[in-house]
C-alpha cells in the first residue's frame, strides 16, 4: 500500500477562529503548567514536542532533527501530525500518511493560504521554526497566535531549554542528540546585560528585523516567562490565552 502524500493545504482556514499555540524550547517553559493547552490547536517545535507530545503537530525546518533520540520512537508513538520543511527532510520521513509537507519561499510577507506548488504562497523565509509555526498556523485560520519558549536569552544559570534543568517532571523525555555533537554547544555571551549566545543574538535580531508583515496580520502573544524580546505583547499563559 503506497502512502498518501499530503501537504499544509489540506489545512487551509481549517481551524477559523480558534487559538494556536506554538510551544518551542526556550528555558521560560520550564516554569510554566501546559495542561490548559489541550483544548487549543497546538504545534510543538523541535524539541517542544518534549514539553508537550500531546500536541496535535509536531512541526520542524531543520533536517538536523533526524539526530536527535525523540525524533524516533517517541514522536512515532506519538499522535501528532508531523509537519516537514520539504525540502531539507524529504529522506527523513519516518511517520508514513502523518507526515504532511511545506516548503518556504524567499521574502518575509505572510499568506493566509497555502499552495503547494505556487511559490508565491509558500511559508515565509523564517530564521526559527517558531517562526514557521506562526505562519502555519496562520494559514489554518487561528484568530490569534500564543508562543511559549520564545526568550531569546539563557537564564541566568546558563540555561538555554527548559530540558536542561535537573529537576524535569516524571516521565519526560529529555532531547540528546545521536550523533555525537553537543547537545548545546553555542558561543555564550552577555549582550546588553543578559546571558545569551552568538546563535540566540542572531535569533533575536530576525524577530526585530524581519517579522513587521507578520506581526501587522497576526494578533501574536509571547506569553514566554522571562523573554527578551519585546516586539510582541508579553502576558501570562493564561492572560493570553483568555484575551
Amino acid at each position: 500500500m503506497v502512502n498518501k502524500i499530503r501537504n499544509l493545504e489540506e489545512y487551509n482556514q481549517k481551524f477559523s477562529g480558534r487559538v494556536g499555540v506554538a510551544i518551542g524550547s526556550g528555558f521560560s517553559i520550564h516554569f510554566q503548567d501546559l495542561s490548559s493547552l489541550s483544548e487549543h490547536v497546538t504545534i510543538a517545535v523541535n524539541s517542544g514536542f518534549c514539553a508537550f507530545p500531546q500536541a496535535d503537530f509536531f512541526l520542524s525546518d531543520d533536517w538536523s532533527i533526524s539526530r536527535w533520540n525523540f525524533f524516533g520512537d517517541q514522536l512515532k508513538k506519538a499522535k501528532a501530525t508531523v509537519l516537514l520543511y520539504e525540502d531539507k527532510l524529504r529522506q527523513y520521513n519516518l511517520f508514513g500518511d502523518r507526515t504532511v509537507w511545506f516548503r518556504h519561499r524567499k521574502g518575509y510577507h505572510i499568506s493566509s493560504i497555502y499552495e503547494h506548488t505556487n511559490y508565491d504562497n509558500f511559508l515565509l523565509q523564517c530564521r526559527s521554526s517558531l517562526a514557521t509555526a506562526i505562519g502555519v498556523l496562520y494559514v489554518m485560520g487561528c484568530s490569534k497566535v500564543v508562543v511559549l519558549g520564545l526568550d531569546c536569552r539563557r537564564y541566568e544559570t546558563g540555561e538555554r531549554y527548559f530540558w536542561q534543568f535537573s529537576d524535569q517532571p516524571k516521565n519526560r523525555i529529555i532531547p540528546t542528540r545521536n550523533d555525537g555533537i553537543p547537545n548545546d554547544n553555542f558561543r555564550k555571551c552577555r549582550h546588553q546585560g543578559i546571558k545569551t549566545d552568538s546563535d540566540l543574538k542572531e535569533i533575536k535580531k530576525y524577530w526585530e528585523s524581519q517579522t513587521s508583515d507578520m506581526r501587522k496580520k497576526i494578533k501574536i502573544y509571547n506569553a514566554s516567562q522571562h523573554t527578551a524580546l519585546d516586539i510582541f505583547p508579553k502576558m501570562s499563559l493564561e492572560d493570553a490565552l483568555e484575551k
